[in-house]
C-alpha cells in the first residue's frame, strides 16, 4: 500500500513555506506581554509599561487611583497575595507574574482613606512587605503602611442620594465580590428582593437605585447574614425589635 510520494528534502522545502503560512493564520495563545496589553488596553500606558518592564521589587507605586505592589521572591514561590486592614484582612488579593518573574498587584485605592495598612501572604505565611520600610504595630503585630497623598484620595461619599422622580441611590462599602442586599420598610425587610451590584468590578462599593414613595423609610444592608446601617447616613433609629436601622425622609 502506498501512502504518497517519498518525502525528500526538495519536496520538504516546497511544503514548508505553505505550512508556515497556514500556521501563521492559527490564533495561538497570547504571550504574557500581549495578555497584559489586552488587559490594560484603554488604561494608563505608564502603568502598563511599569508592569511589563519591572524586574526588581520596589516601594509601592501610586498611579492615579491605583496602587502597584511588587514582590521579588528569594526562593521558588507559588503564591503571593495581599490583605488589607480596611477589609478586616478577610480577602486575600492574589498577585500576578510578569515576564521577568516578578510578582505584582494592581489595587484600586479605596475611598476616604489616608493610608493603607496591609500584609503579604507568601505561600500561606503572613509577612510585612519587604519593599516597604514603613510599618506600624497593633496588638503585637507589625503591618506595612502606605500613606496616600491627598490628591489620590477620592472625595468622600454621601448618601443616600436623592435623584429626580422620587428615586434614591443607596451605597454600601464592603469587600469586593460579596453578596449585598438592601432591605427596609419599603419591601417589608425582604433580605433578598433588592440585590446590590458593585459600581466597578473589584471596587467594593455597592449601589442600587430605587423609586420610593414620599415619606419616612427605615432601611439597612444585608451583608453576611446581618443587617448593617448606612455609614453614609447619620440618621438612624431603633426598630420595634430594638436593632439600629438607618432612616431617610423623602419629600
Amino acid at each position: 500500500m502506498k501512502f504518497g510520494p517519498k518525502l525528500t528534502l526538495p519536496t520538504l522545502l516546497k511544503i514548508l513555506p505553505g505550512l508556515f503560512f497556514v500556521l501563521g493564520q492559527v490564533p495561538f495563545a497570547l504571550s504574557a506581554r500581549e495578555a497584559e496589553a489586552a488587559e490594560w488596553e484603554g488604561g494608563s500606558p505608564e502603568l502598563y509599561f511599569k508592569i511589563v518592564s519591572a524586574r526588581e521589587a520596589e516601594e509601592p507605586l501610586i498611579a492615579g487611583d491605583k496602587v502597584l505592589f511588587f514582590y521579588k521572591p528569594s526562593e521558588p514561590t507559588r503564591f503571593v497575595g495581599a490583605a488589607f486592614a480596611h477589609e478586616d484582612f478577610v480577602q486575600i488579593h492574589p498577585f500576578k507574574i510578569n515576564e521577568n518573574n516578578l510578582f505584582y498587584l494592581v489595587y484600586p485605592i479605596p475611598e476616604n482613606r489616608d493610608s493603607l495598612r496591609y500584609r503579604l501572604v507568601i505561600d500561606g505565611v503572613w509577612v510585612n512587605d519587604p519593599a516597604n520600610s514603613l510599618t506600624s504595630r497593633s496588638q503585637g503585630i507589625n503591618f506595612s503602611v502606605l500613606p496616600l497623598p491627598p490628591q489620590t484620595r477620592p472625595a468622600p461619599l454621601s448618601g443616600p442620594q436623592f435623584l429626580p422622580g422620587g428615586r434614591v441611590r443607596f451605597l454600601f462599602r464592603a469587600s469586593p465580590g460579596e453578596r449585598v442586599c438592601l432591605a427596609g420598610s419599603f419591601n417589608r425587610w425582604d433580605p433578598y428582593l433588592y440585590p446590590m451590584g458593585e459600581t466597578e468590578p473589584g471596587s467594593g462599593l455597592y449601589e442600587i437605585t430605587l423609586s420610593l414613595l414620599p415619606g419616612v423609610h427605615s432601611y439597612g444592608f444585608v451583608y453576611r447574614g446581618q443587617i448593617y446601617t448606612d455609614a453614609f447616613n447619620l440618621n438612624s433609629a431603633l426598630d420595634p425589635y430594638g436593632r439600629e436601622v438607618s432612616v431617610l425622609s423623602l419629600p
